[in-house]
């Protein structure tokens, strides 16, 4: 016998039982648990197997939308189309086509940063917030290997190259976050050869430490002297040579480490500088 809307509205759990079922009719039922929760199930068979699909809880979905989902999902299964699959495909989609790189890199980013150090953690979120600014709001599916590989072509025009192996890497593992949470079909960054998008990176001219104090003299003088770069980078190259730090150190020092005893300077833990 079929439900009617007032039955379906009134309808308890038996107090000796943690749910039962009640029936529709040709495979739709609703389940009624003890905590007073109704929730549409349709019972199918499909690949000789008897499977079961959710159509939602009452009373947000009513006894009539319960019978049109019901009737959408024999309509599929007649076409030989599991409709449960079908549902979760159409739910993956949906998903697809909403998310946007900014998002998803942001929600990457902040699972990520707890096993990172703050500095590395902030060096992560400049890229992102950097050098990936353009394609922020960017649909995944839109992001391909044509506008990955021009990123790191920009950062080789700005005369910078080694920046763009460290870009590459922050977006593969976006990318492959994207990719695992069924996002995107494909990370286009696998394969991307930055020897071959670049050419090869200048390397490193090793420079001999500077022994001599003459000529040590000439290398202060000449920072001390220096007008080039930002100010904030001239003031740590004048502070290295007075309190032997070294650069990351120096980029991380906090004013909560300055004494302000005259004459003692830079607190580094229990010590002074």
């Amino acid at each position: 016998m079929k439900l009617n809307a007032a039955e379906v509205k009134y309808l308890k759990c038996p107090p000796d039982k943690a749910q039962f079922k009640k029936a529709d009719g040709k495979g739709l039922f609703i389940l009624v648990k003890k905590s007073g929760s109704k929730l549409w199930r349709y019972k199918y068979t499909f690949g000789k197997k008897a499977q079961e699909m959710s159509l939602g809880a009452y009373p947000v979905v009513s006894l009539a939308d319960a019978r049109k989902a019901h009737e959408s999902a024999k309509v599929l299964l007649n076409q030989g189309i599991n409709p449960s699959r079908a549902k979760q495909e159409e739910k993956i989609r949906s998903i697809k086509q909403g998310a946007i790189f900014n998002d998803v890199a942001i929600q990457w980013w902040d699972k990520q940063k707890e096993e990172w150090s703050e500095p590395y953690a902030n060096k992560v979120k400049k890229y992102i917030d950097g050098e990936f600014k353009h394609i922020s709001k960017f649909p995944l599916d839109r992001i391909d290997y044509s506008i990955i590989s021009k990123i790191m072509l920009d950062i080789e025009v700005k005369g910078n190259p080694k920046k763009a192996s460290v870009a590459l890497s922050i977006v593969n593992r976006i990318l492959n976050h994207a990719k695992a949470r069924q996002l995107i079909e494909v990370n286009p960054t696998i394969g991307m050869s930055l020897a071959d998008l670049l050419g090869p990176v200048p390397k490193v001219i090793p420079r001999a430490a500077i022994l001599n104090v003459k000529h040590l003299n000439v290398l202060i003088n000449d920072i001390e002297d220096n007008e080039l770069g930002t100010l904030i980078s001239r003031a740590a190259l004048k502070l290295i040579p007075h309190i032997f730090l070294r650069p990351g150190e120096v980029s991380c020092i906090k004013w909560a480490y300055i004494d302000d005893n005259i004459g003692r300077g830079f607190r580094v833990g229990s010590c002074y500088c």
